[in-house]
């Protein structure tokens, strides 16, 4: 059997390894599966909906796997513009200091 796994790409897996991995909640409910006999791609969730040796429930919403990325690492330019405008009041401050 098939799925696809969390960076897209398509994965040859044991269907008991899956069933495992679907336990471990280490695969999303949306994720894709699919098996010699089906005729196309289904959600995990309605596999193992559908698939009455697992008995299983599907799971809660799946653990982000992602990093959060932060406003600055898609602008460092404005990062940029923040340390040298911190970098002028600091320099503002000295001078003031040594008057």
């Amino acid at each position: 059997m098939f799925y696809i796994n969390s960076e897209g790409q398509q994965e040859e897996i044991e269907e008991d390894k899956l069933n495992a991995l679907w336990q471990q909640r280490g695969l999303a409910p949306d994720a894709l599966c699919w098996k010699d006999g089906m005729t196309d791609w289904v959600t995990a969730s309605d596999f193992f909906r559908d698939s009455p040796a697992s008995g299983i429930q599907a799971p809660g919403p799946a653990i982000e796997t992602q990093p959060k990325t932060y406003a600055y690492t898609k602008d460092p330019k404005s990062l940029n513009k923040l340390l040298v405008f911190m970098l002028w009041v600091s320099l503002a401050m000295e001078i003031v200091a040594l008057l």
